[in-house]
């Protein structure tokens, strides 16, 4: 799974996305980040390399671990290639620095993700931190979404009729006498 300090994950779940930077509670503002669900398989293989793998407090004594990793999102230094595709229609749009925050709110229904490792130090304990590389993010179109990405033509007035003639006269409004 591990290949030049890059790690690829498909088929993820996001949670506690903050692609915007917004400061919460347990955030700092400009802080740009979110966490991605790991199943224990790969959760124990992260660890054991030196991620700082999560495991989230179990809701009751019967619901199975759940685990995470929290993945920084960075554009000073390597900006990441950010790409959201809409299930149905299949198209996709680029995200940058000023776009990516559509993230937060977008139903994601899966992402595939590559995260870049970045060895820390501090007061003697060591770790690995994950900044994201690359994410394809899967999101749920709703019908209205679909319905004009289906055909353009939907978005004009008269819902696509071509209505031929001529300008007779023009009237122009005056400020005033709308």
């Amino acid at each position: 799974m591990r290949d030049n300090d890059t790690v690829t994950l498909e088929d993820m779940q996001l949670t506690f996305k903050n692609f915007e930077g917004r400061e919460t509670e347990y955030n700092a503002a400009g802080n740009r980040n979110f966490s991605v669900v790991l199943p224990p398989d790969v959760a124990d293989h992260l660890r054991r390399d030196g991620w700082n793998v999560k495991e989230r407090k179990r809701r009751d004594d019967e619901s199975e671990p759940e685990y995470h990793l929290s993945v920084a999102v960075g554009f000073r230094i390597r900006p990441p290639r950010l790409v959201l595709i809409n299930n149905v229609s299949k198209t996709r749009t680029i995200l940058d620095e000023d776009t990516c925050e559509i993230l937060d709110w977008a139903d994601i229904l899966c992402a595939d993700l590559i995260i870049r490792a970045r060895p820390w130090s501090v007061r003697g304990a060591t770790g690995i931190k994950a900044y994201l590389q690359t994410l394809f993010a899967i999101i749920r179109e709703d019908e209205l979404e679909l319905k004009y990405s289906r055909d353009p033509q939907w978005a004009l007035p008269g819902r696509g009729e071509v209505i031929e003639g001529e300008i007779i006269e023009r009237y122009e409004l005056e400020a005033g006498n709308g």
